[in-house]
């Protein structure tokens, strides 16, 4: 995992490595990511809802963009690499 910006800054690191077995979608890799580091991370990803990722921010998984609605279907292995960057500055 890839992280740049506010997210980054969340984070406390521009990336770490998350073991996953078995299919993952891309949508539990950032629920884990929240649960690891907080409600801040959770506030900033997520809409209040808590079921889709916010749009402000842009999804790479091996490279490829996927956005917000697409989370949910995108199935990851060990060998992804998932970058997330924030796409609206303040």
């Amino acid at each position: 995992m890839q992280y740049f910006g506010v997210i980054q800054e969340i984070a406390g690191k521009r990336q770490e490595d998350f073991e996953i077995s078995g299919s993952c979608s891309l949508l539990s890799l950032l629920k884990l990511v929240t649960g690891k580091h907080g409600r801040s991370m959770e506030s900033y990803l997520f809409e209040p809802n808590l079921l889709t990722p916010r749009q402000i921010h842009l999804f790479l998984v091996n490279g490829k963009v996927r956005t917000a609605g697409q989370i949910s279907t995108v199935i990851l292995d060990n060998d992804s690499v998932v970058t997330i960057v924030p796409t609206q500055g303040g």
